[in-house]
């Protein structure tokens, strides 16, 4: 959420890199209306090479435009594209780099407030899926009967294993008016509640820094991190999204990023300078999660 700059801190509210699909892999993920695109493009994948034994580059050419065809000009998922799955259950890199908070969707009306919807749901997802079973069921249960469709087309693309990006996105949607329902950001009491809502319980710490609290994550766990903007656009608070993997691996999601990576690894200077050690330039505000809590 983007938030003006006079609004207090003790009251505030919060609100690709393309994945080069194999053939199979590409023709998975395609919405219906692409399949003719594919079609066409079959002749560029058998062509022969060039003469003289040079290969030319036409397959792989052919490959990445229909990779990117489940992607917009910003590199952004396209709503109806099936988002990469690790087994059972979406791949949370994959799946959540290309994930904005400004979707496609006539349907969504919270585009700009609901960066801790984002949040909370990119948790879920990072969970895994026995997680987002869990903030489906809750959301089933307390939400609004006008979101109920919604919400049963969310579960049957949940069980056939084929969520789109536009699910993810009225999830979010339905997740922020359930739980904050304004017309404003969330504040972190709000964003806490948002990420409980997938079954993670609070993990106190006593970690005072962002960077302690990366350095007591488990694989698994995750947290918020509030971050002080100051671009020529917008100055305030936004916050994004902390979590280890499975592997071990720290890593950011970012849903206000555009035409560029929103995940991040804790093994470059986006991680560390942008998020996790970011002090803003000017009022020298630095990253923080005030509550000092993780969730597991």
């Amino acid at each position: 959420m983007r938030v003006p700059v006079d609004v207090p801190q003790t009251s505030r509210r919060l609100g690709k890199t393309v994945i080069r699909q194999g053939v199979a892999e590409a023709w998975r993920l395609l919405p219906v209306g692409s399949l003719l695109a594919l079609l066409i493009a079959i002749p560029l994948f058998v062509a022969p090479s060039g003469t003289d034994g040079v290969c030319t580059d036409e397959r792989p050419a052919a490959i990445r435009e229909l990779a990117d065809a489940l992607r917009d000009a910003s590199g952004e998922w396209r709503e109806n594209v099936v988002l990469p799955t690790k087994g059972d259950f979406l791949d949370p890199v994959a799946a959540l780099d290309g994930l904005a908070q400004q979707d496609g969707l006539r349907w969504t009306k919270h585009d700009d407030e609901k960066c801790g919807a984002m949040v909370a749901t990119a948790a879920a997802v990072a969970g895994g899926r026995e997680t987002f079973d869990a903030l489906l069921t809750k959301l089933q249960a307390k939400a609004k009967p006008r979101f109920q469709d919604e919400l049963a087309r969310a579960r049957k693309a949940f069980d056939a294993n084929r969520l789109t990006a536009g699910d993810l996105h009225r999830v979010s949607e339905i997740l922020y008016n359930t739980y904050v329902g304004g017309t404003d950001g969330s504040t972190d009491g709000d964003i806490s509640k948002m990420v409980r809502a997938g079954g993670r319980k609070r993990i106190e710490t006593t970690a005072k820094t962002p960077r302690e609290l990366v350095a007591a994550m488990q694989p698994g766990d995750a947290f918020p991190l509030n971050v002080y903007l100051e671009q020529p656009e917008f100055i305030g608070w936004h916050v994004v999204l902390a979590w280890k993997d499975a592997a071990g691996v720290a890593r950011v999601y970012d849903s206000d990023k555009f035409k560029g990576p929103q995940v991040f690894a804790d093994d470059g200077a986006a991680f560390a300078g942008t998020y996790i050690d970011w002090v803003s330039p000017s009022e020298k505000i630095a990253a923080e999660w005030k509550p000092g809590t993780l969730y597991r």
